[in-house]
């Protein structure tokens, strides 16, 4: 691994929230700050990924510098800032508002149920901090401004994509307990143009969630990392959160730190479950950089395509599976559904995929011609090939509707005209 010197630069304003919304005289304006964590060389004109993360703290404490808690037991955010910073990220560690400050809240709603916020991590705080329990809407208004805040800042680091060298197609949201909620409702209730997001202990209630990411809605690739004695809501929410978001459509991983409480290292212990049968020995960074890795991999250029497209006139199964992810899914221009027949997984993908040549032992798509846009693609074709049960010799202009994920295929959606 290359290992970067980095540039901090502090407290650069991305923004302004109104807070001391009851205080006399009205709500006021204040700053939004972020820490920017360059790498000192500009990259060869080549565009960064990029990661904006946010603090924990139950929304009551914490900051962009430091938010390591109950001595100390936990990374900050920034020191995950200024790590990834060395791999070659821009990194930025973001200021949000917090309940103490009375914030006001945007227009957009994340959090539907106000009452149905769970309490017993904010309690605690708050009662380190000698103050009452919260009130439902207390609590409500600062968990929506620190996603307005976090979006926010998601366009600040677009707008500035091209003065520190980001590519816009490769950011992701990130952060620990209060962050790591804040970034998933402003990935999926903000909808911040964002291509992965990792939640470092973080929740986000169920019918909140099936409203913001239902199927086929697309969205950001996550990885939900929790400790085995996390908080009560953060462990019981996580399988259901997990299997929302696979069952949506969209990747997602897990990971867990195994006899750990809500704060942990970086260098924890940690197991991950992509979603197969067993789970990879890891650490909390080693997970963070191998999803990141993948999820926020160069775009798949049309050189890929075509040797796709060749691997389909070979008969060549074999290469046709090294272009797909791991999660893969086939949808055939055929089939009693809606969206013809459904093969999810690599071994139903590659059965899927040779079906068509024992239908049309000859079969061949002629004339391919590709475009790309972001993490969606589409190659045109025209197919041509002898039916094997009758001996019909068809012809017909499709299409292939792809969704890319790290370097490869997730979803291969065909289409065909239709004879009369």
């Amino acid at each position: 691994m290359t290992v970067h010197d980095v540039k901090i630069v502090r407290d650069v304003v991305y923004g302004h929230g109104l807070v001391q919304r009851g205080g006399h005289g009205g709500p006021r304006a204040r700053l939004l700050k972020l820490d920017l964590y360059l790498p000192a060389d500009d990259g060869s004109g080549r565009a960064r990924p990029a990661l904006v993360m946010a603090f924990g703290g139950a929304f009551h404490r914490g900051s962009k510098e430091n938010d390591a808690f109950e001595g100390g037991t936990n990374t900050s955010v920034a020191d995950y800032c200024l790590r990834f910073a060395r791999r070659g990220y821009v990194a930025c560690a973001i200021d949000y508002r917090l309940a103490t400050e009375d914030p006001e809240p945007g227009a957009t709603q994340v959090v539907s149920s106000p009452s149905s916020i769970p309490t017993s991590r904010v309690d605690v705080v708050r009662r380190i901090l000698g103050l009452p329990p919260a009130t439902p809407d207390m609590l409500w208004r600062s968990i929506e401004s620190a996603s307005d805040d976090m979006a926010a800042a998601v366009h600040f680091v677009r707008h500035h994509a091209r003065d520190w060298h980001v590519d816009t197609a490769r950011i992701a949201l990130g952060g620990f307990s209060a962050g790591a909620r804040t970034a998933l409702n402003a990935a999926f209730g903000e909808k911040a143009p964002v291509a992965a997001v990792v939640s470092l202990s973080g929740f986000m209630d169920a019918k909140d969630l099936a409203h913001h990411a239902p199927r086929g809605c697309g969205g950001p690739a996550t990885l939900l990392v929790s400790a085995e004695n996390d908080l009560d809501y953060v462990c019981g929410a996580a399988p259901g959160i997990a299997s929302h978001l696979r069952d949506a459509g969209l990747h997602c991983e897990r990971v867990e730190v195994p006899a750990a409480g809500h704060f942990y290292p970086a260098e924890a212990a940690a197991l991950a479950d992509c979603g197969g049968a067993r789970s990879v020995p890891t650490t909390v960074e080693a997970a963070m950089v191998d999803f990141l890795s993948r999820a926020l991999a160069p775009p798949v250029g049309t050189v890929m395509l075509d040797a796709f497209a060749d691997a389909w006139n070979r008969h060549d199964i074999d290469a046709l599976m090294t272009c797909m992810a791991p999660d893969c899914v086939f949808e055939a221009s055929f089939g009693p559904d809606a969206c013809g027949t459904r093969y999810e997984g690599t071994a139903a993908v590659r059965e899927g995929f040779s079906r068509a040549w024992r239908e049309y032992p000859d079969a061949q798509w002629r004339r391919a011609r590709h475009f790309i846009a972001g993490n969606r693609g589409v190659s045109e074709w025209t197919f041509s090939g002898t039916r094997a049960s009758d001996g019909v010799r068809v012809e017909t202009d499709g299409l292939d509707l792809f969704t890319f994920e790290a370097g490869r295929i997730r979803i291969k959606n065909s289409w065909r005209k239709q004879r009369s």
